[in-house]
């Protein structure tokens, strides 16, 4: 299940496995989604020189920050995941967990607007810095983090 009327560049899951919730994280003041790709390999050279490689996996590292996210949701343009509450998860948050991310369709004679790409990750890094506050009182955050695919 997606909260929200529209879905975000992504969404994080809380929850037992039978039974995930995913919460949508604010696009306010986000920077694009790097999803950058590791192979997992052996690779040696025999006696003639020739490369033998084997590739064992392909893992994912995806990165992504905020500028002036409010802290509070519903100061969010969106209304979805605030700063204090990427904050509260990234502290309560130490097990892998699911992700959602939603991109362009490949497919142009779809009528779905998005691809979804679910992945299990845990956090690699996280920033989190107090950048100003609004007229309204509101702390307003600039926050980095990196997710590495388990």
């Amino acid at each position: 299940m997606i909260l929200g009327i529209r879905n975000s560049g992504m969404a994080w899951a809380t929850g037992n496995t039978g039974s995930l919730t995913y919460y949508n994280i604010s696009d306010h003041g986000r920077k694009s989604i790097s999803m950058t790709p590791k192979r997992i390999e052996n690779s040696l050279r025999t006696v003639d020189g020739t490369l033998r490689r084997q590739v064992i996996a392909t893992k994912y590292t995806y990165g992504t920050s905020w500028e002036n996210l409010p802290s509070v949701a519903s100061k969010t343009v969106d209304g979805y995941y605030s700063g204090y509450q990427i904050k509260n998860f990234f502290e309560t948050t130490t097990s892998p967990f699911s992700i959602k991310f939603y991109v362009g369709n490949s497919d142009a004679t779809s009528t779905v607007l998005t691809d979804t790409i679910t992945k299990i990750v845990m956090f690699n890094s996280f920033s989190y810095e107090v950048v100003g506050r609004s007229q309204s009182g509101i702390d307003l955050v600039n926050i980095s983090l990196e997710l590495e695919e388990v």
